[in-house]
C-alpha cells in the first residue's frame, strides 16, 4: 500500500480503472443515483432542460441515469475518459482537470455535480479552485452540487476496516469495494483530517447560498446556488 501523498491530478492504475469499471458494480451505482439526485433537488429545483456538468464522471453512470430522465445537455469531465464514454454521441465529454474543466464557456451551465469525488482531490486549495470555477462557469441561479464522505467516526473506522483487515472481506461487494479502497486510501487519508476545510470551501463560500443539506450515516449531500445577482 503506497503511504505518499499522490501527485494532485493523477490517473489511477488500470486495475484501479478495470475494478472500478466493473459490470455489476457499475449497474449498483446507476439504481443508486436517482435517489442520490433527488436529495440535491433534482425534479423540484432542477429540471430536464438545466445544462449540467459532471465533474469527475467516470464511467457515465450519473449522465446515463439524467438522460433516462430526460435530460439531453449533459457534459463530462475526468482526468481519464474510457474509449466507450468518449464514444458516446449522447454526451459532450473531455479529458481535464476538474478543477479547472476545459472548452466551457463562462456563464453556460444550470447545475455542475461533483459526487464522490472531492476526495481525489484531496487539497483543500484545489477544491477551493473547483469552487471558483464552478462559480465562473454557472449561470446566475445556477447550482453545484456535492456528494462525498465527512470525516466523521464511522467513516474514519470503515476505512481502518477495509484498508487494515482485507482478510475480513468475505462477500463479493466487500472484496471489490477493499481492492477499490487499497488504492484511493494515499487520497482519503489526506483528504479526511482537512476535512472542516474542505467543507469551509464549499459550504461557507459567500458567494453561494446554501439550497439543501442532507447528511447521513456515510455521505453528506450538499446543493449550493449561485444568486442570481452577485453578492
Amino acid at each position: 500500500m503506497h503511504e505518499t501523498q499522490p501527485a494532485p491530478g493523477r490517473v489511477e492504475s488500470s486495475e484501479w480503472l478495470d475494478a472500478y469499471g466493473n459490470d455489476e458494480q457499475s449497474a449498483r451505482r446507476r439504481r443508486m443515483m436517482p435517489r442520490k439526485l433527488e436529495l440535491l433537488g433534482l425534479g423540484s429545483i432542477i429540471g430536464p432542460d438545466a445544462a449540467v456538468l459532471d465533474l469527475c464522471c467516470g464511467h457515465g453512470e450519473t449522465m446515463d441515469v439524467l438522460y433516462e430522465l430526460g435530460f439531453r445537455d449533459l457534459h463530462g469531465v475526468d482526468i481519464h475518459v474510457p474509449e466507450q464514454l468518449a464514444a458516446d454521441r449522447r454526451f459532450a465529454v473531455v479529458e481535464g482537470d476538474a478543477c479547472n474543466p476545459p472548452d466551457i464557456p463562462d456563464g453556460s451551465l444550470d447545475w455542475i455535480l461533483c459526487l464522490h469525488a472531492l476526495h481525489h482531490l484531496e487539497t483543500p486549495e484545489r477544491i477551493a479552485t473547483l469552487v471558483d470555477n464552478a462559480y465562473r462557469l454557472l449561470k446566475p441561479g445556477g447550482r453545484i452540487s456535492f456528494i462525498d464522505w465527512p470525516n466523521s467516526l464511522q467513516i474514519r473506522l470503515a476505512f481502518w476496516f477495509f484498508v487494515y483487515c482485507q482478510p475480513l472481506l468475505v462477500t463479493p461487494y466487500l472484496k471489490w469495494f477493499g481492492k477499490i479502497t487499497q488504492e484511493e486510501w494515499p487520497f482519503i487519508k489526506h483528504y479526511l483530517p482537512r476535512f472542516p476545510r474542505v467543507w469551509k470551501a464549499i459550504h461557507d463560500d459567500p458567494r453561494f447560498q446554501v439550497e439543501r443539506e442532507t447528511h447521513e450515516l456515510f455521505y453528506f449531500f450538499l446543493t449550493m446556488r449561485k444568486p442570481l445577482v452577485a453578492p
